[in-house]
């Protein structure tokens, strides 16, 4: 934009390793739903839309709409936390707050996995259809209408969280974008979070996808899917589902597994092509 400068956030990270952030706004504060129109054409086009309120809010529920009437995923990041019509953000796929910005929203504290459940169901009765916590070292929470499920955290030795959320919502779109099942999507940005916290900086903190790859393998990764989803068909074992995981990381990417002529849907799922959301 012309005569504004770009927005910035400087980050103070204080000796625990917490932070605080102060947003200057800047262009972003510019940002109109003429905008969006302006740029509907490459919206259509994109798998999700991720929305934060660093832009005015009536452009977060114009473009939220606009996601709606062309059948977009689109994911909320409440950030920072400000009052905000609860009805206009409802259609989200996706409501994703950390546990500050929980905290602010629904009024209710999180501090322990119960009082996270209590808060994420306030938040569903105000209408959102999903609501992702972030709970930094305890992992996320999952909650729908049907039920509310912690998915687990994996333990790093990270001592700055600057940018962790980015990195959960950022590769968390990604996997769904790639079709994975929503449970191991959410595993995943778990640990491309985590990962994040062990190197100094915001987005060059994140690791490549190689190296985040390599690590989902090295912890187990390819065997909380095989724990979660078992390989069979009809019955019918898959003989990929009994290898020892060394030999079915080495395998599984260059054997098509069939039983009775059909795709194992364990293979599926490690292969990243099915999706069980």
């Amino acid at each position: 934009m012309d005569g504004v400068s770009s927005g910035v956030a400087p980050i103070f990270v204080e000796p625990n390793g917490q932070n605080r952030i102060i947003v200057v706004k800047g262009a972003n504060d510019t940002l109109k739903p003429a905008d969006v129109d302006a740029a509907a054409e490459t919206l259509r086009s994109v798998d999700t839309i991720i929305l934060q309120f660093e832009i005015p809010l009536e452009t977060v529920y114009y473009a939220l709409q606009f996601a709606r009437k062309n059948a977009i995923r689109c994911i909320v990041n409440p950030a920072p936390a400000l009052p905000a019509k609860l009805s206009e953000l409802a259609a989200a796929d996706y409501f994703v707050p950390n546990e500050t910005e929980a905290e602010a929203i629904a009024g209710l504290p999180v501090h322990s996995a119960d009082d996270a459940k209590k808060c994420a169901a306030a938040l569903l009765q105000k209408g959102f259809r999903k609501v992702v916590l972030t709970l930094g070292a305890r992992g996320s929470l999952l909650a729908s209408a049907e039920a509310a499920e912690t998915i687990s955290p994996f333990e790093v030795d990270g001592e700055r969280h600057h940018g962790a959320g980015d990195a959960f919502i950022g590769s968390f779109s990604v996997f769904l974008a790639e079709g994975l099942p929503e449970r191991e999507a959410l595993s995943r940005a778990n640990l491309y979070a985590a990962l994040s916290t062990m190197r100094v900086g915001t987005q060059k903190s994140f690791p490549t996808r190689a190296e985040f790859e390599d690590e989902w393998s090295r912890r187990g990764g390819l065997k909380r899917s095989r724990k979660a989803r078992a390989g069979r068909i009809d019955g019918h074992e898959c003989v990929f589902s009994k290898l020892p995981g060394d030999v079915l990381r080495k395998n599984i990417y260059e054997t098509e597994c069939r039983v009775q002529e059909r795709e194992c849907l364990f293979c599926r799922v490690i292969r990243g092509r099915w999706c069980f959301a």
